[in-house]
């Protein structure tokens, strides 16, 4: 979970836009910021506190310097400061991050420690907007350092000097996080369909999202939570609920494991729902809405060579009365034995972990004592504990596989010089698998539901098929009239 060296660069050239090192001792903050930045096409690098980011900053000169406030080992207020110190770095344009910077993002501008601040938890476009204006211009802290001094205001506090916030303080802040994060959720999923359906242009975007923020107030949401809930066919108050940005999912059913919790945990991801049924801490079921289909367990069925694919979309086809799972169906024409079903959910049950795992923006909420008739039959008892271990593996796998590969929707071409200069038995025969199913026209998607594999395992071969030079991504289209 936290195997994130203290300080990381990407490979590969520069981009235009410049150079961004982003210190902060939070993962998740740290990961949410290289996707906003990195959709800008600048170039991150990052460390987990102010010793890392300054050994980083003089390894390879940023151009630009976004620092959190609070954090272990050298915080931001000692960062900055020995910043000024250095000739080669005093003048790079610093940022300051904080859920304090009412109180102290001012001061930090004024004695020349920042070049602005921002209030933690920030919005994406205010985050652009602060880098647009720094990079590409000299910081000017070191003339506004000796200002200040020459004036006799006292230097702003540091961490340890701030008193604590009060107990009304805390509520006030969480109250406040809360609705922006349901507000941002809300938005990133209304302004999608309205800029497709009604061709809004970037500034008509802009507007829809100001008049849906007006509209999704504090009191309009809490009208919203109670008929939201009446949706749901496992109705009911949430125990505990949270956005995946500020607690990491993983953290969240390590707690449900510790705790022995029984219900569901349910999880909003990118166009995605996941249902995991727990019992005693341990995973009984898990069931995942939306995307392509590739969990669906007539997949795995497949995959355990049980049924053959035209079996399961024929029963998929054909409806039931009753609305008896698949499973159950399968076991009753005597096609598959309990134990088969059973393997097929485990797998299936582990898969969405691990898939659910690497979500890194979304919400989750998990209702007690909700107990399904499937899950209480399935009864797979997994431990979260060894599932954790290898998602971990997988999240991080996952991560140098991304950036190659951004999405199912993306399209392959083989590439024939390649492969005829290609020595007989260099692929196994999973490549060869995989290399046959790349076509120029498939999706990803499309070749995980043909060969009924893995998701993660055809994304781990196709990536290394592209480190090969045996694929290459589908260039696009040349339009006509254009050269």
């Amino acid at each position: 979970m936290n195997g994130e060296p203290a300080a990381t660069a990407d490979d590969g050239p520069t981009e235009a836009r410049g150079t961004v090192l982003v210190i902060d001792d939070c993962t998740t903050v740290r990961t949410r910021v290289r996707e906003i930045l990195e959709a800008q096409a600048y170039r991150v690098q990052t460390a987990g506190d102010g010793m890392a980011g300054l050994e980083q900053a003089r390894r390879q000169r940023p151009d630009a310097i976004l620092v959190d406030f609070v954090m272990p080992r050298m915080n931001g207020y000692q960062f900055c400061q020995e910043l000024l110190k250095s000739d080669e770095l005093r003048t790079v344009p610093v940022v300051l991050m904080s859920v304090k910077v009412d109180r102290i993002g001012e001061q930090f501008v004024r004695h020349g420690l920042a070049d602005d601040a921002l209030s933690k938890p920030f919005q994406p476009a205010a985050l652009r907007a602060a880098l647009e204006h720094r990079i590409g211009r000299p910081s000017r802290r070191t003339e506004r350092q000796a200002e200040a001094e020459t004036e006799g205001e006292p230097a702003p506090s540091s961490p340890s000097q701030l008193p604590p916030p009060s107990d009304e303080e805390r509520q006030r802040r969480a109250a406040e996080e809360a609705l922006r994060r349901t507000q941002e959720l809300l938005l990133s999923r209304l302004i999608g369909p309205l800029t497709r359906i009604f061709g809004l242009s970037e500034t008509e975007q802009e507007a829809a999202c100001r008049a849906l923020l007006e509209g999704l107030d504090e009191r309009t949401l809490r009208e919203l939570v109670p008929a939201l809930a009446g949706l749901d066919p496992h109705a009911g108050l949430p125990s505990f609920s949270g956005a995946i940005e500020a607690l990491p999912i993983g953290e969240v059913f390590q707690m449900a494991s510790l705790q022995n919790l029984t219900g569901v945990m349910e999880i909003e991801g990118p166009g995605l729902t996941a249902r995991v049924f727990l019992s005693g801490g341990k995973i009984d079921l898990s069931r995942l809405d939306g995307g392509d289909g590739n969990f669906r367990l007539g997949n795995y069925l497949v995959q355990l060579d049980l049924v053959a694919p035209q079996d399961v979309e024929r029963m998929v086809e054909l409806a039931e009365p009753d609305h008896a799972p698949l499973g159950e169906r399968l076991i009753k024409l005597g096609l598959i034995s309990r134990d088969d079903l059973r393997r097929a959910l485990q797998m299936q049950a582990q898969d969405i972990f691990y898939e659910v795992l690497r979500w890194t923006h979304g919400m989750y909420r998990f209702r007690p004592h909700v107990v399904a008739a499937e899950a209480s039959s399935a009864a797979l008892a997994i431990p979260i504990s060894g599932l954790l271990m290898e998602g971990y593996r997988r999240v991080d796998e996952w991560r140098v596989i991304e950036r190659e590969i951004k999405g199912f929707g993306e399209v392959y071409e083989p590439n024939p010089v390649t492969i005829g200069e290609l020595e007989s038995d260099t692929l196994s025969t999973e490549e060869k698998l995989v290399l046959d199913h790349v076509t120029g026209s498939a999706t990803v998607s499309e070749i995980i539901r043909a060969l009924r594999l893995d998701s993660f395992e055809v994304c781990r071969v196709l990536y290394r098929l592209l480190s090969m030079k045996l694929i290459h991504r589908r260039r696009a289209p040349v339009a006509a009239g254009e050269s």
